[in-house]
């Protein structure tokens, strides 16, 4: 996996999980800055905090660094916002797989549970429309169902959605919850293998 895409942990003003986030996002939120100053400093596996400047002086621990054009510098696993109302309440980025969790392995035009690798991802409002890759824009479609749809709107061609698509908050929680490459830093913040 590409280091800007690896999951780092985002903690709100009182130091509780609210969501997850990439590497590449916590590293534009680190670097936003205004009149009130940053939006967000990185927590290092002491739990002291930097704000960019300090952070990108930090020495990278083993491979984990991003590399720039002048230096490596290292990848955050943890972030805390310094402001309140910025990140939705334990959000997780969108993914295939999740996607498919998400609607138990089942297409949701026709119910058929095909298998992982005989699963598509359809697009209820077509990109070609302007549809975004979001979990209330996505759901886990057979490939009959997908062929049908193309880049019409379900109701275009006579399909119905089993059930409308939400983003999954309980279920993915669980799922950070007990994913067994939990990173120690981590550990304070979640409930590891429960």
């Amino acid at each position: 996996m590409n280091i800007l895409d690896q999951d780092v942990l985002i903690l709100n003003k009182n130091w509780q999980w609210i969501a997850m986030t990439t590497v590449k996002d916590a590293m534009t939120k680190i670097m936003s800055y205004d009149a009130d100053g940053y939006r967000a400093v990185v927590v290092d596996g002491d739990y002291q905090t930097h704000d960019y400047e300090s952070w990108i002086a930090q020495p990278v621990r083993g491979d984990s660094g991003i590399r720039t054009s002048r230096k490596l510098i290292p990848a955050p696993e943890i972030i805390l916002m310094l402001r309140y109302g910025e990140v939705p309440h334990h959000s997780i980025r969108w993914a295939r797989i999740r996607l498919l969790k998400r609607d138990k392995f089942t297409c949701q035009y026709c119910g058929a549970q095909p298998g992982v690798s005989s699963l598509t991802v359809d697009h209820v409002l077509p990109s070609s429309r302007g549809g975004k890759t979001s979990w209330e824009n996505t759901v886990a479609c057979c490939e009959d169902c997908n062929a049908k749809k193309a880049d019409k709107l379900p109701s275009e061609v006579g399909m119905k959605l089993r059930k409308l698509p939400a983003v999954p908050f309980a279920s993915l929680v669980k799922e950070v919850e007990t994913r067994e490459d939990v990173l120690e830093s981590w550990k304070p913040f979640i409930r590891a293998g429960k």
